[in-house]
């Protein structure tokens, strides 16, 4: 049908064309439009509904929504659908709020009997009957949209949005007689109002499927040539390969609703599936732009779409998209009256952002979703975009919480298989900037996703308690940000290792040397036994090693402030190092060697663990990756712990032997610590206490970072005290 006419009931009704519209696929009863159109003309007169008056449609049975809400429209009266999983308490409160006069449910329907009105309709309904005329300024519903931002709003629908949107559509994604539309969204969204009215218009079918049928059961069970699908739905059904097939089939996927992550474009383009990725919104009566995702230039963040027929479309300064046009809605219903929120040019303003790319609207987020964090704008659909493209994540809420620091900052909801914050957390690091990424990501939790979209400010609201322990311990993360935890390798060339022998005399600019050894062991024993030489020393004015290389007998003083250092590969160091050989035996040798310059890396995700121990504490891990089997050098794994009793940070590395983690446990120590007043101490074994080393040592043995069960030869902070004190008292005096 290519146009609407006055007349448009009488023409569907009395459609030449025989072929069935609804497939009810639970009952096997398939009906014409003419024979629909009869059924809701015999239950407008079962109703007897006055014109204008509003009722409410609230069942589970579909066929009964669409043939309730036709008669309703015949006499002139408003749908008012509401979800029937909504508990009694909030439907009562949606019809008083729309002023309906009375709600249709399941009971009303299964009253009716279909049976009997469908053999009334085969028997000469019509003599004593008159079409009504069509009018297209008529309204027709009053759609709750999905209140993502706040509370739902209820839109006013009249005849001809409905019908123009479906015109429109048919239009631009051509809908034909032996087509079959599979009706895979609710009848109270605009969504799926949407599949019943195009399929009526064009005189393709539309299939009802099994309640709570799966997706795959109704393509693999009927012939289905189109279906509507949210980007999740869609990224299930592609990891079957039975379920691949039968989409390749489809004429046509319609694909909207959220964001479409690149790897979900992706896995479209190289499944070639002929899906139409579009934008929407229930002001427009559903579609506005669709654009089919055929060719690798179409895939981006946000598909770009151009606008469909009936619809304009223009975007303000701020980026803000404006719409109007024969789809556009008559206004919201507040307190028994209709509000008109449009300029006087008949502008709409959606609160959705976008522009335009090559004559196409792409779109890129919602207005009232941005919120400021530190004087940075955040989109989170931005960021949620990003997380969609890890293929872990099947879905991603982005949603903002109150932060004493920043003012807001934002916390993710991730629905995935395996919880890897941590991985996540670096992934968004080649992606996004700092400022972007979520301090915390929290499991997806179904109470909380209840709605076809979910709603941002009661996420917020359940995200804030969480965020608030979280950031408890923000101090310990940025401190560790110079440090960041997870597993490290030393700094080694061939087998020996490198060490830095550093002279903290002063201590804003200590000086220091580089001494490759098999072990730390070694490296002391060479300090303290230079063969055939005096022990020496380092000079604080320089670097290394005086220039002429001469030694000079240490003194007493030095004893306490020299310290030997084992460098893993990220620690500071310059590209090319003056090292020293402990390993040779006749005299000391100068070495140059050439390391690549360290690359920056993103800190990785921190998390806070909860523990029953006694003293309440914090504990921050990096990346938990397996250790590599066959790597040669023994691997560290960094942490960062803060205790309350000590009131101290503390940046601990853990060295094992090999990869039986956490057997193969070589040894611990405190690398760095930090004090209540923020000043840092480099290399303090000797100042942890040994009640201080306890306490850490208990937390990491909790966490089976360290085995219960300590190694006879382990290196712990108090036998690195007295093996330092042994060594102090060798020192030539």
């Amino acid at each position: 049908m290519k146009s609407l006419t006055n007349n448009l009931w009488r023409q569907l009704g009395r459609s030449t064309k025989d072929s069935s519209w609804i497939i009810d696929t639970r009952s096997s009863n398939a009906f014409t439009r003419s024979q629909a159109l009869a059924i809701a003309y015999l239950l407008s007169k079962e109703g007897n509904w006055q014109s204008k008056t509003h009722i409410g449609l609230c069942l589970s049975d579909p066929l009964g929504t669409l043939l309730l809400m036709l008669s309703l429209w015949l006499r002139g009266a408003v749908a008012v659908p509401i979800n029937p999983a909504f508990p009694q308490k909030q439907r009562d409160l949606l019809l008083e709020q729309t002023n309906c006069q009375e709600c249709l449910d399941d009971a009303f329907w299964h009253s009716i009997g279909i049976d009997k009105l469908l053999q009334t309709s085969e028997a000469g309904w019509e003599k004593d009957f008159s079409w009504p005329d069509w009018d297209a300024e008529a309204w027709a519903a009053i759609i709750f949209t999905s209140g993502s931002t706040g509370s739902s709003k209820a839109v006013v629908l009249s005849l001809g949005n409905f019908f123009y949107s479906a015109l429109g559509a048919n239009e631009a994604m051509p809908l034909l007689l032996g087509h079959a539309w599979l009706l895979s969204l609710p009848l109270f969204h605009v969504g799926g109002l949407g599949i019943p009215l195009r399929t009526l218009l064009s005189g393709a079918n539309l299939i009802i499927p099994q309640p709570k049928e799966r997706l795959s059961r109704s393509l693999e069970k009927y012939d289905v040539t189109h279906i509507s699908l949210v980007p999740t739905q869609l990224y299930r059904l592609l990891q079957n390969p039975s379920d691949v097939a039968s989409l390749r089939h489809l004429e046509l996927i319609l694909l909207g609703g959220a964001g479409i992550a690149q790897n979900l474009q992706e896995a479209i383009q190289e499944n070639e599936l002929p899906v139409y990725a579009t934008y929407g919104c229930t002001e427009m009566a559903s579609q506005v732009a669709s654009f089919p995702l055929t060719s690798k230039q179409n895939l981006a963040d946000k598909s770009p779409a151009p606008i469909l027929p009936y619809r304009e479309c223009q975007i303000d300064a701020s980026n803000e998209i404006h719409l109007r046009g024969r789809t556009r809605f008559e206004g919201y219903w507040v307190k028994g009256q209709l509000q008109k929120p449009f300029d006087q040019d008949g502008w709409f303003a959606t609160g959705d952002l976008g522009h335009w790319q090559e004559n196409r609207l792409q779109v890129y987020g919602r207005k009232d979703a941005m919120f400021i964090s530190g004087g940075e704008n955040i989109h989170p659909e931005t960021i949620e975009n990003a997380l969609l493209n890890n293929p872990d994540i099947e879905q991603a809420v982005v949603v903002p919480v109150k932060d004493t620091e920043f003012g807001a900052r934002p916390v993710a909801f991730i629905k995935s298989p395996v919880h890897e914050p941590y991985r996540w957390h670096d992934q968004l690091h080649q992606t996004l900037a700092g400022f972007q990424i979520p301090d915390l990501f929290l499991p997806w939790r179904k109470e909380d996703f209840s709605t076809l979209k979910p709603k941002r400010q009661a996420l917020s609201k359940a995200a804030q308690s969480d965020f608030n322990e979280w950031a408890k311990w923000r101090f310990l993360r940025n401190w560790l940000k110079k440090f960041p935890p997870g597993w490290k390798h030393p700094l080694s060339l061939g087998q020996k290792q490198v060490f830095k022998i550093i002279d903290h005399q002063d201590a804003r600019q200590p000086s220091s040397i580089f001494v490759l050894a098999l072990s730390r062991a070694q490296g002391m024993t060479w300090l303290l036994k230079g063969p055939g030489k005096p022990l020496l020393t380092l000079d604080a004015l320089q670097h290394h090693w005086v220039q002429d290389h001469q030694p000079r007998v240490v003194k007493n003083e030095m004893r306490e402030r020299l310290e030997i250092v084992r460098l893993v590969t990220e620690d500071p160091h310059p590209q090319d190092l003056i090292a020293f050989d402990a390993t040779c035996k006749d005299q000391l040798k100068e070495r140059s060697i050439s390391f690549p310059p360290a690359q920056p890396r993103p800190s990785p995700y921190l998390s806070i663990q909860a523990s029953e121990l006694p003293a309440a504490h914090a504990i921050c891990l990096g990346s938990q990756e397996a250790i590599p089997v066959n790597e040669s050098s023994a691997p560290i794994l960094q942490i960062g712990i803060y205790l309350p009793k000590t009131k101290r940070s503390y940046l601990i590395r853990c060295l094992y032997k090999d990869a039986h983690f956490p057997e193969a446990f070589f040894g611990w120590k405190v690398q760095t610590l930090r004090e209540a007043d923020g000043v840092e101490v480099d290399q303090p074994f000797w100042e942890v206490a040994e009640r201080e080393a306890f306490l850490l040592q208990e937390l990491m043995q909790a966490y089976a970072l360290i085995p219960q069960i300590i190694p006879a030869d382990a290196n712990l902070p108090q036998r690195e005290s007295r093996r330092r004190n042994k060594w102090q008292q060798d020192l030539p005096s």
